[in-house]
C-alpha cells in the first residue's frame, strides 16, 4: 500500500505537470494559429527527435544501474559532464544545418534558442533521475511544477502584452529551463567530471543497448511530425497539437514504469524471490486499465474537445486525435511489458522490434503523406504502436518460456 501511494504522489505530480503543459500548448496553439504553430512545433519535433544522440539513454541505465554505484551524486555528474559534452557539438551542428536546410522558416537565433531549451531539459531530466534513485519525490514534484507554472505564466504575459510569437515563446522557455537547471545543480550537487576520458567512454558503453533503444523509440514517435515540417508548414501546425496530446498523455504510464525500474531491478540483483508471473499480473492491473481509459476518453470526446478549445480553424485536428486515440492502450501495455524486458537483462532485446517500427514509420511517412496527407500520418503512428506493443509481447513471451525451461 506505501509503495502505491508513493507511485501515486509521484505519477500525480508529474501528471498535474504535464496537464499544465498541455494547457500551455492548447494557448500557444490559439495564438500561433496554423502556420507558426508549424514553424515552432516543427523545429521542436526536429531536436527532439536529434538531440536524443545526446541523452543517449543515460538516464535510464542510471534508474536501472544505480545499485551498482556508491554515490549518486558521482553518477549524475558523470551523465550530466557526458551530457554537456555531446550537447555542446549537437548544438553547433544544429546552427549550420537547419538555417541552411529551411533558411525561410528556421533563423540562427530560434534555432541556437531552441537548443538550449531543450538541453537545459535534458540536462534536467538527469537531475530528476538522480533524485527518483534516492526517492526524493518532493523535490522532483515542485521543481517540476515550478518549471511548468512558470513557463506557463510566462506564455500568458507574452499573450496578453501581444507580443507571442515562436521566437519570444521559445525565449520564455529558454529562460525558465536554464533557472530550474541551476536550481537542480544547487540542490543535488552532482560531482561534475570533465577529465576522466576512459570513464566517459565506459559510460557511453555501458548505456549503449539504452541509448539505441531511446534513438529508435524517438524516431517512430516524432519523426512524422519532422518529415512532415519539409512537406507543409501548414499541415505540421493541425498535426502537432494532435501528436503533442498523445505525447503528453504518455506520462501517465511511464511514471509507472519510471518508478518501477529501480525497485524491481534492485530486488532481482539482491536474488529476491522473482516471478515474472506476479510482475506480469502487476501490469495487467496497472498498465491495461489506465491504457484503455485514456484511449476510451480521447476516442469519446477527443474531437469534440480539441475544436471547442483550439476552434474550428483545427477542426481536423480533432479528427487526427480519435485516429491516434488507440495508441495510449498500446503504449501503455508496451511500457508494462518493457518493464519485464529491462528488468530481466533483455533491453537490447527492445532494438529489433523498436528499429522495424521506425524503419516502417519513416519509410511510409515519406510515401504515403504526398497521396493520404495528415490522416495517412496519423494511422500510420497508430500501426507503427501496435507493431511495436506485439514485438515487445513476443519477447516477454520468449522470456517466460526460458525461464521454464531453466
Amino acid at each position: 500500500m506505501e509503495s502505491f501511494r508513493q507511485i501515486s504522489f509521484f505519477s500525480g505530480g508529474s501528471f498535474i505537470a504535464q496537464l499544465v503543459m498541455m494547457l500551455y500548448a492548447i494557448f500557444v496553439a490559439r495564438e500561433l494559429g496554423p502556420r507558426e504553430l508549424g514553424v515552432y512545433n516543427g523545429l521542436y519535433s526536429i531536436l527532439g527527435v536529434t538531440i536524443t544522440v545526446v541523452n543517449f539513454g543515460f538516464d535510464q541505465w542510471m534508474l536501472k544501474d544505480s545499485h551498482n554505484h556508491q554515490s549518486v551524486r558521482i553518477l549524475s555528474g558523470k551523465v550530466i559532464s557526458i551530457k554537456l559534452i555531446l550537447g555542446s557539438v549537437f548544438g553547433g551542428l544544429c546552427l549550420l544545418i537547419l538555417p541552411a536546410a529551411r533558411p525561410d522558416v528556421f533563423s540562427p537565433l530560434i534555432v541556437f534558442l531552441a537548443v538550449g531549451d531543450v538541453l537545459f531539459d535534458l540536462l534536467f531530466n538527469s537531475i530528476t533521475a538522480a533524485w527518483n534513485i534516492l526517492r526524493d519525490i518532493k523535490a522532483i514534484n515542485i521543481l517540476l511544477l515550478f518549471s511548468r507554472i512558470a513557463k506557463f505564466t510566462l506564455l500568458m504575459c507574452l499573450i496578453f502584452f501581444d507580443i507571442a510569437s515562436p521566437l519570444t515563446i521559445i525565449e520564455s522557455r529558454i529562460l525558465i529551463s536554464f533557472i530550474v537547471f541551476i536550481i537542480g545543480l544547487i540542490k543535488l550537487k552532482p560531482i561534475l567530471n570533465f577529465k576522466e576520458t576512459s570513464e566517459s567512454v565506459s559510460l557511453i558503453k555501458q548505456s549503449a543497448a539504452f541509448g539505441f533503444s531511446e534513438i529508435l523509440a524517438t524516431i517512430y514517435g516524432n519523426i512524422d511530425v519532422a518529415i512532415l515540417t519539409f512537406f507543409s508548414i501548414t499541415n505540421t501546425g493541425l498535426y502537432s497539437p494532435a501528436s503533442g496530446i498523445i505525447h503528453a498523455l504518455f506520462i501517465v504510464p511511464n511514471s509507472f514504469y519510471i518508478y518501477l525500474l529501480p525497485r524491481y531491478s534492485k530486488m532481482l540483483e539482491k536474488g529476491n524471490k522473482f516471478s515474472l508471473q506476479e510482475i506480469f499480473k502487476q501490469i495487467i492491473l496497472i498498465f491495461i486499465p489506465v491504457g484503455l481509459a485514456l484511449s476510451i476518453g480521447l476516442f469519446l470526446s477527443g474531437k469534440y474537445l480539441v475544436t471547442f478549445i483550439l476552434g474550428s480553424k483545427y477542426l481536423v485536428t480533432g479528427e487526427l486525435l480519435t485516429i491516434l486515440s488507440p495508441i495510449m492502450l498500446f503504449k501503455s501495455i508496451a511500457f508494462g511489458l518493457a518493464l519485464i524486458i529491462v528488468i530481466t537483462g533483455n533491453q537490447r532485446k527492445r532494438l529489433l522490434p523498436q528499429f522495424i517500427v521506425s524503419i516502417f514509420n519513416t519509410a511510409f511517412n515519406i510515401i504515403l503523406i504526398p497521396y493520404f496527407g495528415l490522416h495517412g500520418v496519423a494511422w500510420i503512428y497508430t500501426i507503427s504502436e501496435l507493431i511495436l506493443m506485439l514485438g515487445y509481447l513476443i519477447i516477454v513471451v520468449q522470456n517466460f518460456k526460458q525461464t521454464k525451461h531453466e
